[in-house]
């Protein structure tokens, strides 16, 4: 299988296949090439859409069903759908179901009333959080406030918190995009309706309670905000993609949030042009950080465009922009996403009749698009839709058939992206040559393959100029301790950061902090509110195979003490302290842990047979392996 190679500082890219790395860079029309470079010539798009042999999956019989979608990736194959209930499109409650993929069937979870009460759903969207949790932001109420409330998954069952409310102003909740920022706070974005303005809060998950930062003005302009979408961008800040309400035209802004304080870079313009666009915006952070914004043009029956920015600070420049389709409402409603090898999947609908459709971009100096395949030919299949990437190379589009009283379905699509592989390649020789847009290879050369050159003239105005190397990469045992030792809190205490780490726990007493546990000071310590179960966990900044621990604790009442790795929702147990060994643990201990795997995620488990004192005074690692990288060229 073919694994994505990216450079995220230079912008090259490239793909790497059995330890082999092509790393690549893009050489427009009227640049040159040298003598012995490696080209691929481009003609055609890298990636294909396997549609044969998928089948719809209805997720659910009653009517109204899939009005309001909300979808997010759990794991490897679960997703968690979040929709409307009701008996009208003013009468709506919010439901939630897991649905667990496999090749290409679908098994669909108990459908779970999430809020039971009308006027609940007329926005709605999900954030995964960390470990097993999702934030659902909606609209409430017949006044359309804002409101979130946390969901969490437990193998197949779901359970919630309380409706919390994050706006009473009206209208507040009727335009909504929310990022899930790097410390797992959520970052949401919405604008009043009745005011007219563009606002943004940060808002921070504890257990199953939800805590609101600052609601803040994003815009002192009116009239804005609009089809609001955002993504996260590699540096932290936020990339927010808008309209106006009155002309439609279509805005891009930075946010920078620093411990919820909440600082708005210049709202950018970026196409006010005939035909218009920002009304209907989705985006994506691209590999090498540019941002892609689809969007529909409302001012020319929703035709589908797309635009690539490039960020710098708090700067935005537009690099490329193309109409993507001229078909009537192929730009309606638009889902984009990154594939293994860095391409966008675009599900977007299309013609009068709403027909669900996919296409595969290449975005470099140019965007450069694959055939644009229908998905699925039932009318107004794709006026509605949430799609999420799965790890087994498949698309998971939840949709309804909005002409069919909103009945909620699911498809899976496979994504043959391997096919990116450069195979055609010729050889530049003897000087330079000038790269010209023209019906054969534009150099003194040989075609390796007959689908070189051609008389594409969008496609041949640019070629890949390749070098190949070789990637070989080793394991190395390292000693010592490897977590942090000095940490930055957030405001409420709850998580700690530095280097990448992230500790947190369970729960704290007062100034008895989860981070000082894990700064090497013996004079120091994390303890919990007194009950019977608690945790301490570390998430480290990539897979570690922490092979030796050393650990300093005391409990009054042991039970169970475990010490645990995962990548996922399951906690695979590395070492068990059983209640007679606990008193071994009142002097700093060494453990050799039952390890043979990578964990994103290390936690301490303890639990207690009644209520007493539990203190963590040092954790840290004395044995660990990193991956080792080498490319030999």
């Amino acid at each position: 299988m073919g694994e994505a190679y990216l450079d995220w500082q230079s912008k090259s890219g490239g793909i790497k296949l059995n330890d082999v790395i092509e790393e690549y860079r893009y050489v427009a029309a009227g640049k040159t090439i040298k003598a012995g470079d490696l080209v691929n010539y481009i003609n055609g798009i890298a990636g294909e859409v396997d549609y044969g042999e998928s089948t719809e999956t209805q997720l659910d019989g009653e009517i109204y069903t899939g009005w309001r979608i909300a979808a997010a990736q759990l794991d490897d194959n679960r997703v968690f759908v979040a929709h409307s209930n009701g008996t009208s499109t003013s009468n709506m409650d919010i439901h939630a179901m897991i649905l667990t993929v496999n090749g290409n069937s679908i098994e669909v979870g108990q459908d779970v009333t999430i809020i039971n009460s009308s006027f609940s759903a007329q926005q709605l969207t999900a954030c995964k959080l960390l470990g097993n949790k999702i934030l659902l932001v909606y609209s409430y109420g017949s006044n359309n406030n804002l409101y979130a409330i946390v969901c969490e998954v437990e193998g197949d069952l779901i359970t919630y918190g309380d409706n919390t409310v994050l706006s009473s102003v009206i209208s507040s909740g009727y335009y909504i995009a929310a990022v899930t920022l790097s410390n797992g706070d959520v970052f949401i974005a919405h604008r009043y309706a009745s005011e007219g303005y563009l606002y943004g809060m940060v808002v921070t998950v504890n257990g199953k309670a939800i805590e609101k930062g600052t609601d803040t003005r994003l815009i002192d302009a009116a009239d804005k905000g609009s089809g609001i979408s955002a993504c996260l961008l590699q540096n932290g800040d936020v990339f927010i993609a808008h309209g106006h309400n009155n002309n439609t035209a279509l805005y891009g802004m930075i946010v920078n949030i620093n411990n919820k304080t909440i600082t708005t870079g210049n709202d950018v313009l970026l196409d006010d042009t005939t035909p218009r666009g920002g009304l209907i915006t989705s985006t994506c952070t691209l590999p090498n950080g540019d941002v892609f914004i689809s969007y529909g043009a409302y001012g020319t029956e929703y035709y589908l465009y797309a635009i690539v920015c490039t960020i710098s600070g708090m700067s935005i420049a537009i690099k490329t922009q193309k109409q993507l389709s001229n078909e009537s409402r192929s730009g309606y409603r638009t889902n984009p996403f990154i594939l293994p090898n860095g391409n966008i999947f675009l599900v977007h609908s299309k013609s009068n009749n709403g027909y669900l459709y996919g296409m595969i971009l290449e975005v470099g100096d140019t965007i450069i698009t694959g055939e644009d395949v229908l998905l699925n030919s039932t009318i107004t299949s794709g006026n509605i839709i949430s799609t999420v990437f799965m790890q087994n190379g498949t698309a998971c589009v939840v949709h309804s058939h909005t002409s069919n009283k909103y009945y909620l379905y699911a498809q899976i699509f496979g994504i043959d992206y391997e096919n990116n592989i450069p195979t055609n390649h010729i050889i530049a020789t003897e000087y330079e040559e000038q790269v010209t847009p023209a019906t054969q290879p534009p150099f003194n050369a040989v075609a390796l393959s007959s689908g070189l050159g051609g008389t594409d003239t969008e496609h041949n105005q640019q070629v890949k100029i390749a070098k190949v190397y070789k990637e070989v990469v080793t394991e190395v045992t390292k000693t010592g301790n490897e977590f942090p030792t000095s940490w930055t809190g957030n405001d409420t205490y709850t998580k700690f950061s530095a280097n990448g780490y992230t500790v947190e726990a369970s729960s704290t007493d007062t100034n008895y902090y989860s981070y000082q546990a894990c700064d090497s000071n013996l004079n120091t310590l994390w303890k919990p509110y007194a009950a019977l179960t608690h945790w301490i966990q570390m998430t480290c900044p990539k897979p570690q195979k922490i092979t030796k621990m050393n650990l300093k604790a005391s409990m009054t009442y042991p039970k169970k003490v475990v010490i645990q790795g995962t990548n996922s929702n399951d906690w695979v147990d590395l070492y068990t302290i059983n209640k007679d060994d606990m008193p071994n643990f009142y002097q700093l201990t060494e453990i050799n842990l039952n390890n043979a795997d990578f964990y994103k995620y290390y936690r301490i488990y303890f639990e207690s047979s009644q209520s007493g004192t539990l203190t963590v005074t040092d954790w840290q690692t004395s044995e660990y392996i990193e991956k080792v990288t080498e490319v030999i060229q």
